[in-house]
């Protein structure tokens, strides 16, 4: 979320440079997955076409270890797919783990981070328990994600029940208090729906404008 597992990468080429195998990224580079298998629950789930609309290149973008749009555009906004993404990767990382399942080189991410995980012997077991791994890491969040009525954005970027509350608009306060803004820039006010950036414009990140 914070950027942080960059600081293991230094760790782990330095792993496998000094002993041929590391176990820190093998473990930290399967949440991807876990993301995928969330995407999945809600593409499948929602109701709403732009939801549907975001989730699409985010799964696609997960499946190559790319996970920020999924993350910040979907699963952390709505919470309980996060939350659940969140937990099944620490269990698949602590099986991992414990099953001792190794990098011998470094190199992509997602999908290809699997010709890494050949043994030197060219042995496929850690790639096979690995696979084994993926499979949970993906089924698992997708299966306990379609047990929720989780909520989903609607056209004001605040959150709403799937049961087609998406279209009800927000309350409007009685008073509604005016104050001026002073600011440094020189532009204009365009409608967030003008906004090139499609994630924007549809209302997903909440309601704003463009300056």
């Amino acid at each position: 979320m914070f950027g942080m597992h960059w600081a293991l990468i230094p760790l782990a080429i330095s792993d496998v440079a000094t002993n041929g195998s590391s176990s820190i990224l093998s473990a930290a580079l399967l949440p991807c997955f876990t993301q995928t298998g969330v995407l999945v629950a809600i593409m499948l789930k929602t109701k709403e076409e732009k939801v549907r609309t975001i989730s699409i290149p985010a799964f696609v973008s997960s499946i190559f270890g790319v996970t920020e749009p999924a993350i910040y555009g979907v699963t952390l906004p709505m919470k309980t797919p996060f939350y659940i993404s969140c937990g099944v990767s620490e269990l698949m990382g602590a099986a991992m783990i414990a099953l001792d399942i190794k990098m011998y080189s470094t190199g992509g991410l997602g999908v290809f981070v699997f010709p890494s995980l050949i043994g030197q012997d060219g042995s496929l077991l850690k790639l096979s328990l690995r696979f084994l791994l993926l499979s949970l890491a993906v089924f698992s969040p997708s299966s306990s994600n379609s047990l929720y009525e989780y909520q989903i954005y609607n056209s004001g970027g605040e959150v709403a029940k799937a049961e087609g509350k998406a279209d009800e608009a927000a309350p409007v306060p009685k008073e509604i208090q005016q104050e001026n803004i002073a600011s440094p820039l020189i532009g204009n006010i365009v409608p967030l729906n003008r906004v090139p950036d499609q994630v924007f414009a549809s209302g997903a990140m909440g309601k704003g404008i463009c300056y």
